[in-house]
């Protein structure tokens, strides 16, 4: 008689999460992710993603990768800057000058001066492709208030009735029938530090460099 230790699981997806929420793993028939909501820096996700895929290697045993991705999510909320959030005489935050953190080329036409101080909520989605299946999906602009990202931060907490700016960043590779790679850590982790050095460069790119200096 053969026993199957996964005979008594409950079915897929299974969600494991920690006790605060800060970092969640997806297990379902197609796809395994883990997601953070704070962590020290990408090396210390990349450490625990690279554990976490090694056991998926020997114990699930997965064949064929379909899509390889890493996604960043950043809400901007410059609050510490006198320029953008110093106290008016009635004792409020005056409204952030979007143009002293975002770089022109991103804010578009709600970077315009004749806009400055009025705008609610400007969204704009980029999706780029190459020949290889390489893309990135960026949704980046500023949102009235509340928070994206579930549950909110601390920051998102106290500051939720004020407007932010979003920057998501998804960058991955997708592999059509017949083109599949073989499922195994180092290749998934070389094109996650691929991704990684593209979304840090877009990042950068996207922001006025007093403002990055700030962070």
């Amino acid at each position: 008689m053969v026993l199957d230790p996964m005979a008594n699981m409950p079915p897929l997806p299974w969600l494991f999460r920690d006790v605060t929420r800060d970092w969640t793993i997806t297990l379902s028939q197609d796809t395994f992710g883990l997601e953070t909501r704070s962590y020290a820096g990408f090396d210390d996700f990349r450490a625990r993603f690279e554990r976490l895929s090694e056991a998926l290697v020997e114990h699930i045993v997965p064949t064929l990768s379909t899509r390889i991705g890493l996604r960043f999510l950043d809400e901007l909320r410059p609050l510490d800057r006198p320029k953008v959030s110093a106290q008016s005489a009635e004792g409020g935050l005056r409204p952030i000058q979007w143009d002293d953190v975002v770089c022109p080329e991103m804010l578009g036409i709600a970077g315009l001066p004749m806009f400055q101080g009025r705008i609610q909520q400007s969204l704009q989605q980029l999706a780029l492709r190459d020949d290889n299946g390489v893309g990135l999906n960026i949704n980046h602009g500023i949102v009235p208030a509340g928070s994206l990202i579930d549950p909110p931060s601390a920051g998102a907490k106290e500051f939720g009735q004020l407007s932010f700016y979003a920057l998501d960043i998804d960058a991955f590779q997708e592999f059509g029938r017949g083109r599949e790679i073989a499922v195994s850590p180092s290749g998934i982790l070389g094109r996650l530090d691929a991704f990684h050095d593209a979304i840090s460069k877009i990042f950068r790119w996207s922001l006025k460099e007093d403002h990055l200096d700030s962070l």
